[in-house]
């Protein structure tokens, strides 16, 4: 049994991601959320999975509170310490896919957050034991021009490695169809 930690696991893609883990395998996932004014991070998360997921598989299901805008996506230190122990596989869904988002709220999330994200996964290859940064993206990054936003869907397993870490390249492979990790060369 593997442990998988989850950005974006309130969104579309997310939400079918986890479906599809919990009913395909003997996983636990850890999931990223956000809190909202009127909702803790859980009390969202466990809305939006409702009637998605069985009721076992909620079991097999950690929330975390955060939020990939912020520095280290919002984790205390001690709690990004002991997840490094923990997490096998790190899946980076989060994103904004709103057509009409202003550059600065994608830059944030999309770019911003990608950033914070893979900051986190050298710290747990590095110092735990992770094994695969898993990237999910249907992206909205703004083009050269303020004034188009291009978007792509794409899919890419990437293994954490020194060499991948310390460059900023990346192969997108367009995936349309069930998002699931076995999809993922």
């Amino acid at each position: 049994m593997r442990k998988l930690f989850i950005t974006g696991s309130t969104g579309v893609l997310g939400r079918d991601l986890v479906r599809q883990i919990l009913s395909d395998t003997t996983d636990e996932v850890v999931l990223l959320a956000r809190s909202s004014h009127k909702h803790t991070a859980e009390e969202r998360v466990r809305k939006l999975l409702d009637g998605k997921i069985k009721p076992e598989h909620f079991k097999r299901i950690r929330i975390v509170e955060g939020d990939v805008t912020l520095p280290n996506l919002g984790l205390s230190e001690q709690l990004i310490q002991s997840l490094s122990l923990e997490v096998d596989d790190f899946y980076h869904i989060a994103a904004l896919t709103a057509l009409n988002g202003s550059e600065e709220d994608c830059m944030k999330i999309n770019f911003y957050g990608t950033e914070q994200a893979l900051h986190i996964a050298r710290i747990w290859r590095f110092k735990g034991k992770l094994q695969t940064f898993v990237y999910f993206r249907q992206l909205m990054l703004p083009a050269v021009s303020k004034n188009v936003i291009r978007a792509k869907i794409a899919c890419q397993r990437i293994r954490v490695t020194p060499i991948f870490m310390n460059q900023a390249s990346f192969v997108l492979k367009p995936k349309f169809a069930n998002l699931h990790p076995k999809d993922c060369p």
